[in-house]
């Protein structure tokens, strides 16, 4: 699933960002490469993390059941809310929220 970012990466990314004050070219480039993808890829939470700049400490918080959820997600339905299902963040449902004029 996680073609351009695991959580090995984002942590070295997030890391080089914290110490020099700005985004890695590696960072920069992957954003670009997401920003062109097809509405059907689906995104991991690092990825979201790097497109959005949401944190994803805050992604996690938002996948809460009861949440009013900003960023909408799809989870394997195992009957039970608080699986550790795999979640995945598609393309199509992100670029509209991204897209959209905000109030």
């Amino acid at each position: 699933m996680s073609r351009y970012c695991d959580l090995t990466l984002y942590t070295q990314l997030n890391n080089e960002l914290v110490n020099t004050g700005k985004r890695p070219n590696k960072m920069v480039a992957i954003i670009n490469e997401l920003e062109k993808e097809s509405d059907f890829y689906e995104m991991n939470e690092y990825e979201l993390s790097l497109l959005t700049g949401e944190d994803v400490g805050a992604l996690r918080n938002n996948r809460r059941p009861g949440r009013n959820h900003r960023w909408p997600f799809k989870k394997a339905h195992t009957g039970n809310a608080n699986s550790k299902s795999k979640v995945s963040y598609p393309m199509k449902w992100i670029r509209e929220i991204l897209e959209s004029p905000t109030p």
